[in-house]
């Protein structure tokens, strides 16, 4: 499937609305938000991605780092269940706030990381095995 991106603005946080396989050409993630990020604080709304590989993983880990370098959060809304099993098997709900919707994820995101996402620690690797993955 191809890879798109499309980026909305809603109250002052980016949106960013994904669709196809999160792999290693989200990389083009990255150089989108580094663009149009200017709080810190994202959305991503995962209602299009359709699976997850561990080079996705590693490049989305990369983009929820610089956020949180930054001092943002990053809240992901929308994932099919098997796309949030995976982020779960490789351990990103320690380090965002998974939402069953985006205006939750939206909600989250306006009262702030105290809700008890912690930030990224030093030496976190996205390594875990990635569920239906070898």
């Amino acid at each position: 499937m191809t890879w798109r991106i499309s980026v909305g603005d809603y109250m002052g946080t980016a949106v960013f609305h994904l669709q196809g396989d999160l792999d290693s050409t989200v990389g083009v993630l990255q150089a989108e938000m580094t663009r149009t990020v200017k709080d810190g604080s994202i959305l991503l709304d995962l209602t299009g991605v359709d699976r997850v590989d561990a080079s996705g993983l590693r490049e989305l880990l990369g983009v929820i780092r610089n956020i949180h370098a930054e001092g943002g959060r990053v809240a992901i809304a929308s994932a099919r269940p098997k796309v949030i099993q995976e982020l779960r098997a490789a351990g990103f709900d320690r380090l965002v706030y998974l939402a069953e919707s985006p205006l939750e994820g939206m909600g989250w995101l306006s009262v702030g990381s105290e809700v008890g996402v912690p930030p990224i620690e030093d030496g976190f690797e996205a390594s875990q095995p990635v569920a239906g993955q070898p």
